[in-house]
């Protein structure tokens, strides 16, 4: 059998269902809610694309540089809108997730409420640079965000690796194999940014 767990990575399937990031429900049926366009710059326009799940109801946004075309059709009784390929437009079925350059939720799942608001933004900060390419700004909140755990959860320790030892220990139910992970994210820093830390895990000011 064809190996299709490829399709799991993508919001969009085809023009008849998506992969829901705030239900987690996988080739469900969407609607086009709404478009809008705005300049880019003053030689590229960027078109929004509101997209409602039909399981959960909930709406996420995604752009892209192309006008896609839609066609209506009837759902419970109600009209609703959905992507479709159109003879001008550049894409098939398979890659029409490829035409959307940014999307909110930036991470495929949104990430739980019990996560602390500042460490939630942090992380979806980082995602969405990472998807604009904006590699030094992707860096700089995931270290945020790690900081933040370790002032939250008063992780001791006079360096970082110690913090993360630190929070291995604490939380020992957890595969350790995550705060290995931790412990290298520190090589993504600059010599100047980790000179500047203080022993809580701030920036020194």
């Amino acid at each position: 059998m064809p190996d299709n767990s490829h399709l799991d990575t993508k919001y969009f399937i085809d023009t008849h269902v998506y992969n829901c990031p705030f239900c987690n429900r996988r080739n469900v049926q969407y609607s086009v809610m709404k478009t809008e366009v705005f300049n880019w710059t003053t030689a590229k326009r960027c078109w929004i694309y509101i997209i409602k799940c039909h399981s959960c109801n909930n709406r996420s946004m995604h752009l892209s540089f192309y006008s896609i075309s839609t066609e209506s059709y009837f759902h419970k009784s109600e009209i609703h809108y959905r992507f479709i390929p159109h003879h001008e437009d550049k894409f098939t079925l398979d890659d029409l997730d490829s035409l959307f350059f940014y999307s909110v939720p930036t991470s495929f799942f949104v990430i739980d409420e019990r996560i602390p608001r500042i460490i939630r933004e942090l992380i979806t900060e980082a995602e969405g640079c990472v998807k604009m390419n904006f590699l030094t700004g992707a860096s700089a909140c995931t270290r945020k965000a790690i900081y933040e755990l370790t002032i939250r959860e008063k992780a001791e320790g006079d360096n970082y690796e110690e913090r993360i030892k630190f929070l291995k220990t604490k939380f020992s139910q957890i595969d350790p194999t995550y705060f290995d992970v931790l412990s290298h994210i520190k090589d993504m820093t600059s010599v100047k940014f980790t000179n500047n830390l203080g022993t809580n895990g701030t920036t020194n000011t």
